[in-house]
């Protein structure tokens, strides 16, 4: 299968027109025997899969509401962190919020929500931002995450972007994008003037202090679940096949216990009520979940039995899902995942098991996808207009508990420009690597043999390479390569080096200054997905052609060359 470019994206009808000639020309010459017929019933299938889906997976309660056509291409769309169902108890909390946005001083002002990780902070401040008395009020809102390694300048030009999307309904100008923290700073406070809202979440008061501008701080302290609340939601989550979402008397007493050891943290009731849900409801199959429930990890009592059931979670996994989920390690932790991404790199590693009576590996790695969900250990951050998963996300708890587990396996290694902590040397014993930032943290330890053995790299948000690593990655020839992912990396031509790698089966430059490949690349032979969206790249060489085992060519570029 050939999947071009995806669409949703904003452009004038002659582009597009000029644009698809592009594409029909390159098909005509690509050695493909698929028929017309063939295509759409697939299509019919996907349409039937998504109205499946949707009951399947939960995800029409927010969707069921109306709203304008342009926020089906915000990739934010819905945010459901948790679901409408798991909401337990949360509406006293958006209200009172709602009425300190609305109310009070015409001036600037800044609320904070203050809670323990996996309270449901960011579920309950992604309500009120969409809540429709907000959106009256407010004529313009901009959603941001960030990291603990975030950039300022990246944090304050996405907020502009958001700004001026809903202000111009245009993108962002070119001198906006080219200012530095201080300019972009004072351009910003040109929207905040007047009654204006900052509503943040941290896990930290010292935070939330820092952020007083007035006498009267808004600083509003999310606790956890009562225990009526706590019940409610596992009952919800546990036991939604029966039609009361009643738990069985001969199981509460059990149920009471597991349910202790979540703290009232929606976070974790949900993650080990996705575990529950799997299992057959015997008292015998439930006392081994709870004789499972030991401490670890955490000194932070009221954290430590919280990430014990999280830890819980992944000890239940499948085999096969275990290495799908550690794979998350590899992405920073305020990024937005596409599902079908994350998809194709776990093809291209071998993570996805043949099965009988699937035809493909895409929908087998979907139902991987899927299953996680099911069992929380994604949370949803936007659905596309047909009900699919558009990105997600992983909630930071969780992410501890990735962390522990891929180094206690030795899975990959992170390295993060700016963390003092984050040094690495690199030898021959890297598997996989991420980079995120940065490369100046690296050590290569022996330059010809330093990347010998590595199946994949990732690099986020890195402004420049340094020409050692670039030496040391080249001369090593990482034959073993699988995965190379250079999203947004410094590069304006593509390395001819990268065509010795027989194996790469994933190659995303997207977002790059490439304009041309290389014929070379005839020879990655193995090459599944090719990943060329919002490069410079007009054309493609006859070479390709050889690529008997690409699946997916994305090729879309928003840039006119005429």
């Amino acid at each position: 299968m050939l999947r071009f470019a995806e669409q949703g994206e904003h452009q004038s009808h002659g582009f597009i027109i000029s644009y698809i000639h592009k594409i029909i020309r390159f098909i005509k010459n690509f050695q493909t025997r698929h028929s017309l017929a063939t295509q759409i019933q697939e299509i019919k299938a996907r349409l039937h899969g998504v109205s499946e889906r949707r009951k399947r997976y939960e995800l029409h309660s927010s969707m069921d509401q109306i709203a304008p056509a342009s926020m089906w291409h915000d990739r934010r769309g819905d945010a459901l962190l948790i679901e409408e169902a798991e909401l337990v108890g949360i509406d006293k909390h958006k209200n009172k919020i709602i009425e300190w946005l609305v109310e009070g001083e015409s001036s600037l002002g800044v609320i904070s929500v203050v809670g323990m990780g996996g309270v449901g902070k960011t579920t309950l401040v992604k309500k009120v931002h969409d809540d429709q008395r907000v959106k009256i009020h407010f004529q313009l809102r901009a959603w941001i995450t960030f990291s603990q390694s975030f950039k300022i300048e990246e944090l304050l030009i996405n907020m502009m972007r958001q700004l001026f999307d809903q202000y111009n309904k245009e993108a962002i100008p070119q001198a906006v994008e080219a200012m530095n923290d201080v300019q972009l700073k004072q351009k910003l406070l040109e929207f905040l003037k007047g009654k204006s809202r900052v509503l943040i979440t941290t896990r930290f008061k010292n935070i939330a202090s820092s952020c007083i501008i007035k006498s009267d701080p808004d600083i509003y302290n999310l606790h956890p679940l009562s225990d009526e609340e706590s019940w409610t939601l596992f009952c919800n989550k546990t036991f939604r096949s029966n039609i009361k979402n009643s738990c069985p008397l001969e199981l509460e007493g059990l149920s009471q216990n597991i349910l202790s050891k979540c703290e009232g943290l929606p976070l974790a009731i949900t993650a080990i009520a996705g575990v529950l849900s799997t299992k057959q409801k015997t008292k015998v199959e439930w006392e081994t979940i709870y004789n499972n429930l030991v401490y670890e990890f955490v000194d932070n009592e009221k954290l430590r039995s919280a990430m014990n059931v999280l830890s819980l979670s992944y000890e239940d996994l499948p085999y096969h899902l275990k290495s799908c989920f550690l794979y998350l390690r590899f992405f920073p932790e305020d990024e937005l995942i596409e599902p079908m991404r994350l998809i194709r790199m776990w093809t291209a590693e071998g993570f996805i098991q043949i099965k009988q009576g699937i035809k493909s590996l895409e929908e087998i790695g979907e139902s991987y996808f899927f299953e996680l969900l099911n069992r929380r250990l994604f949370q949803i951050e936007g659905i596309t207009a047909d009900g699919r998963v558009d990105t997600c996300r992983v909630h930071d708890l969780i992410r501890e508990i990735i962390i522990s587990k891929a180094r206690d396996q030795n899975f990959g290694s992170i390295v993060v420009a700016g963390d003092a902590k984050d040094t690495i040397m690199v030898d021959k014993r890297i598997r996989r690597l991420s980079i995120h930032n940065g490369c100046e943290k690296i050590i290569i330890a022996q330059e010809a043999e330093s990347f010998i053995h590595l199946r994949s790299l990732f690099m986020f948000r890195v402004d420049t390479l340094s020409n050692t690593f670039r030496s040391a990655f080249f001369f090593s020839r990482p034959k073993l390569l699988k995965v190379l992912d250079l999203r947004g990396a410094p590069l304006e031509e593509f390395p001819e080096e990268f065509t010795n790698c027989f194996h790469l089966r994933y190659l995303s430059v997207r977002n790059t200054k490439i304009k041309e490949n290389p014929d070379s690349m005839k020879k990655l032979q193995n090459l599944e997905t090719l990943d060329l969206k919002k490069t410079y790249v007009s054309e493609l060489p006859v070479g390709i052609l050889n690529l008997y085992k690409l699946r997916h060519l994305l090729v879309y570029y928003p840039y006119n060359f005429d």
